[in-house]
């Protein structure tokens, strides 16, 4: 139990752990002086009912939910060692002041689900069903929940199904007068919440001298169809055209036009804009511009590997389509008509594929006539993964369980420790980076096209695929739901045989413009 804390100052009431009682701290709204003495009320504002075969979106729902301070119990994370499976579940229902039901085909058919929910109805608790599978409900299910709104989450991304749901959960309870769980602040405690809202995702740098360039090369080409025009006119019109004002109009028209492309270039607008998003038979992709960066890790970087030297300047001269999504398992059973991964799940990504079953995908996707699709270069992952960062990370030095889905039990540099959900998660589970693309670190690790090279000496400096010498493995990057941080750094590298597939290994494509 938590103690009900109500400021003096302010009237606001917070929730206090039990072991504060008696200490002073400060309000975190108006910063009057408080002392941790209340009445006792519950740990957590939330039961997240689910079939255990629906773990990862439960996971997700209880991240989005928890980033704003809403405490919520899951089993079996909160069932306390030695207690009964039952009563702990009964319990917390009984106490907590709201029910999220994960509602799919396995949770539609489970009897701990159905009890779950009877007990629910019969201790007064809303139900918000969240719906991730079209599925008829069963009789039993349908006597519940068929009165109740259900919110849908079957198209991806789940994140935004999922940021929904945590705003109308939010909205509830503020109107059923559910208390702050937001601790007043201490003068003996570290000022640094491990709640603490995460920053902005970093936006993509410009230069503004490469802009203007960029915008002006087309002007010659402008010029000497417009030149070209004007000589068709009669002479009346071509000496209107030639006259002072005239002139004086069309290079102010033509130093704003570049003024606009060097702004659009450098704040996004545009076509050159990275993170312009299209679908190609049925693929959601991400627009990546043409750029420079330097691939792979500084020497500062903490835990970097030797594979990852020399730190080298890359030019990608063309911009390319890449997937915002790694192949998920309903987009490979679309043109494969097989089901290989061990985690199964329709918006989950396809695993267990080996490099060569990426271009048998690839080869029949191909076969279509709706353009070039292909895995992705090496240089071309890494530059979009960093989408203009130089950091270990996209999202900064370091990420949580709450940005990515990987080994949670590890932390990297400065970090904190979280839960490890020990299997994939849907796509879109987590934020993207600043370019759009989702589950760049972790999740599943990415087939490249590039032969592995146990350095980049020697690398090609274009962002082309790396091709020779002989060399049978095949280069993966980005770590997966099994990894540690280490492994899913932005410069990260790993090979494998081509031949060979785990429930570690996915992909996502490109499609030439």
């Amino acid at each position: 139990m938590a103690l009900a804390v109500t400021c003096g100052g302010c009237g606001r009431t917070f929730r206090v752990k039990e072991e504060y009682r008696g200490r002073h701290g400060t309000c975190q709204v108006c910063g009057a002086d408080m002392v941790a003495e209340g009445e006792h009320v519950p740990d957590h504002d939330v039961f997240l009912s689910h079939s255990h075969h629906d773990q990862a979106v439960a996971h997700a729902i209880c991240n989005a939910l928890e980033s704003r301070q809403i405490r919520c119990w899951m089993a079996p994370r909160d069932v306390h060692p030695g207690a009964t499976w039952s009563a702990a579940i009964t319990g917390a229902i009984s106490e907590c002041q709201m029910m999220v039901l994960v509602f799919s085909s396995h949770s539609n058919h489970s009897g701990e689900v159905l009890r779950e929910v009877t007990c629910a109805v019969d201790n007064g608790v809303v139900i918000i069903p969240f719906r991730i599978e079209d599925v008829e409900m069963s009789k039993d299910m349908k006597y519940f929940l068929a009165p109740l709104h259900w919110l849908d989450a079957l198209t991806p991304p789940l994140a935004e199904h999922v940021a929904k749901l945590a705003q109308r959960v939010e909205s509830l309870l503020l109107e059923k007068g559910r208390v702050s769980t937001k601790e007043p602040s201490s003068g003996t405690e570290d000022a640094a919440s491990p709640h603490a809202e995460e920053a902005p995702p970093p936006r993509p740098s410009g230069n503004y001298i490469k802009a203007f360039l960029a915008a002006a090369r087309s002007l010659p080409s402008m010029v000497r169809s417009l030149g070209n025009r004007v000589r068709t006119l009669p002479s009346a019109a071509r000496a209107l055209f030639f006259s002072r004002r005239v002139r004086r109009g069309l290079i102010l028209t033509v130093a704003f036009l570049v003024l606009l492309g060097t702004t659009g270039y450098v704040r996004g607008w545009g076509p050159w804009h990275a993170g312009k998003e299209s679908m190609f038979d049925e693929i959601p992709m991400v627009w990546i511009p043409p750029g420079e960066f330097m691939m792979s890790s500084p020497e500062s970087e903490p835990e970097r590997d030797g594979n990852e030297r020399p730190l080298h300047r890359v030019a990608i001269s063309r911009g390319f389509w890449l997937g915002k999504y790694e192949v998920t398992q309903a987009q490979w059973q679309a043109v494969m008509a097989g089901a290989p991964s061990g985690f199964k799940g329709d918006t989950l990504p396809v695993e267990q594929v080996s490099w060569d079953d990426c271009q048998e995908f690839i080869g029949r996707l191909n076969a279509k006539g709706e353009g070039v699709f292909r895995l992705p270069t090496e240089a071309e992952w890494e530059y979009a993964c960093r989408a203009g960062t130089t950091t270990p990370f996209a999202f900064g030095e370091t990420i949580s369980p709450e940005q990515a889905n990987y080994n949670g039990e590890d932390t990297y540099w400065n970090g904190r420790e979280g839960v490890y959900r020990r299997q994939t998660t849907p796509v879109g589970s987590f934020r993207p980076n600043a370019w759009g693309l989702y589950d760049m670190h972790g999740n599943v690790c990415e087939w490249c096209q590039d032969l592995w090279h146990d350095t980049y000496q020697g690398a090609p400096e274009d962002g082309s695929a790396w091709e020779s010498p002989a060399e049978e493995r095949r280069v993966l990057r980005g770590g997966s739901w099994n990894d540690t941080l280490r492994n899913c750094r932005s410069a990260a590298r790993f090979y494998s045989s081509p031949t060979y597939g785990n429930s570690h290994y996915g992909f996502r494509v490109v499609r030439t413009p």
